[in-house]
């Protein structure tokens, strides 16, 4: 499943270098979405991530990298965007 390329989107370089310092070793990612621009989503098989690039500064934009083990997760909404 973790190969299955339409459940892997690409993200944009900077997304994809956040989630790669934060992946340990070892974990697999499962479903990588990219969303709006400068966003992501990216599952693990131990985690789910939420990427979001902030507004740049003199310079390149950092990105931040939420993520949550599924023990921490109780339930989950998505909204659309215009």
């Amino acid at each position: 499943m973790a190969d299955d390329p339409s459940i892997h989107d690409l993200l944009a370089p900077n997304l994809q270098a956040a989630i790669d310092r934060k992946l340990n070793i070892g974990e697999v990612p499962l479903l990588t979405l990219g969303g709006a621009n400068g966003e992501g989503l990216v599952v693990t098989d131990h985690r789910v991530a939420i990427l979001r690039e902030q507004m740049p500064i003199a310079g390149q934009a950092e990105v931040d990298c939420f993520d949550y083990p599924y023990e921490q997760i109780r339930d989950v909404r998505v909204d659309g965007a215009v």
